[in-house]
This record gives C-alpha cells, structure tokens and sequence, in this order.
C-alpha cells in the first residue's frame, strides 16, 4: 500500500524500488501518477477503480475479475513468506523497504487481540491511512481476525467521522493526536452521539494529559497511548486493564502475555 498524499514522483520510487509488476489506484488519484507511468521500470499493468479507462497499460479495475479464479483451499504459508511492503516516511532521506512475513504479522495480531479483547461485535474506526502500520497492523488485521465491523474513510474528515460514529455506534477509535484534537474541536458545533465509544487508540505524537482529559469530557472515553514503528508495532502501549498512565507509552506490549506456540 501507499501513501495517497505521496507525489508522483516519489510513488514511482516506491512502485520502481518494490520491483511491483501490478498496481491499483483509483481514477481520483490516477492524475498523480499518470505523468510518472513512463518511469515504472517494473509495472506491466495499472489497474484503475472507478472508471472504465482502458489504454496502453492502463485497465479497469473490473479486468482483474475477468482473470481470476475462484478460491477452493487454503494455501499454507511457512511463516517467513513475505506479504506485505509498507515504506517508512523518509523524513530524512529516501523511504525505506520494511517487509512483514506471515509469521510478523500473525504474531504482532496474536499479541495484540490477547491485549485488547476485541470482539467480532466491536465497530472499529481510524482516522489513519491503511498504508500506515499503525492502520494495518492494529486496526484493519485484528478486525478481520475476528470478525468485527471495519469503517474506512477515504480521508480525515472530523465532521464526517462524528456523523459515522453515530451511524454506526463505533466501539473502538483509533487516531493521531491532531485528529482527536480537530474531532474535540469539531464535537462543539455538531450533533452527535458517542455513547457507544469504548476505546480509544492513539499513537505518532504524545497523547498529553489536556487532550485526554478533553477527549474524556467530550466523548466519555480515554486515549491509550501507543508506541511504536514500521518494524514492530506496538513495543509499549496503555494496555485495556492496567493503569491509563496518560503522558507515558505504558507498559511492555509482551508484559504478561504467552508466546501463541508456546505450551508454558
């Protein structure tokens, strides 16, 4: 996945450094690219989502339906099996290649729903980019795991998050400070009813003592600080059950937790 607020030209370093033979992009984001497309070393076909376009490379994202088949069996993985490439954010120079295997993934998800107790009644929200770890790996996987309701926003929009948080009595919210901060700030000129908010997940910036005491007034909910980074998420965070200690990253995510293939 990739960052929708990338350039063209830094989309076409991650496709060319990635070696990807195919990408998906939807037609709103199409013109970012378009002009890079003779750059793609590797890339022999984009496929384009709302739309119908069709040219020189490009096909409808409707195409890939055309060649696949229907799933009959499980394939099974060795644990080292690559699944996914997320890029840092090269703050400080170009992005860099962080691939998670089947085994990172699975046991970071393992870990973490142990921590959470999600549930498959849970509705679970960010106001985050799937093309983030934090997204990925703490919001979109778990969910699937166990079966609880994912809402995903094409982007951060305070008023439109508290309209769906409404509509869909969302459980679990996950954000950036400066998002709950601009959904505090958005919560004292809209209607809106979170009574149904239970948890909180924040992490990127530090959740301080003022912001979660506005989010506790306001919502009726703390904001469980998390820390961590593309490699290994989260190695500390306010775990459900112990003390919120708002302004620190908590405790050890492993405190207290067996390894999943461990008999002891």
């Amino acid at each position: 996945p990739l960052n929708v607020r990338l350039t063209g030209p830094e989309l076409a370093y991650n496709l060319n450094h990635s070696e990807a033979r195919f990408c998906i992009v939807h037609a709103t984001l199409l013109p970012v690219l378009e002009p890079f497309l003779s750059r793609l070393a590797t890339v022999e076909t984009l496929f384009v989502a709302g739309s119908d376009h069709a040219v020189g490379g490009i096909e409808p994202f409707e195409a890939l339906f055309d060649k696949s088949s229907p799933v009959t069996a499980w394939i099974d993985t060795p644990e080292e099996t690559p699944v996914i490439i997320l890029y840092t954010s090269g703050t400080t120079a170009r992005p860099k290649e962080v691939t998670h295997t089947q085994g990172s993934l699975g046991n970071t998800v393992s870990y973490y729903l142990q921590a959470v107790n999600m549930q498959d009644s849970d509705v679970v929200m960010g106001m985050l980019s799937m093309a983030h770890i934090f997204a990925y790996a703490l919001l979109l996987l778990p969910s699937l795991c166990v079966g609880a309701t994912v809402i995903v926003m094409p982007g951060n929009d305070p008023e439109k998050t508290l309209e769906l948080i409404t509509r869909h009595r969302v459980t679990r919210l996950y954000g950036l400070p400066v998002m709950f901060n601009a959904l505090i700030d958005t919560a004292t000129t809209a209607a809106f009813d979170a009574s149904s908010l239970r948890y909180c997940l924040g992490g990127g910036d530090a959740i301080s003592p003022a912001l979660n005491d506005s989010m506790r007034r306001v919502f009726g909910a703390d904001i469980h600080q998390a820390c961590g980074m593309t490699e290994v998420i989260p190695y500390c965070f306010n775990r459900p059950g112990y003390e919120n200690r708002v302004g620190t990253i908590g405790i050890p995510s492993l405190a207290d937790i067996p390894h999943p293939y461990s008999e002891n």
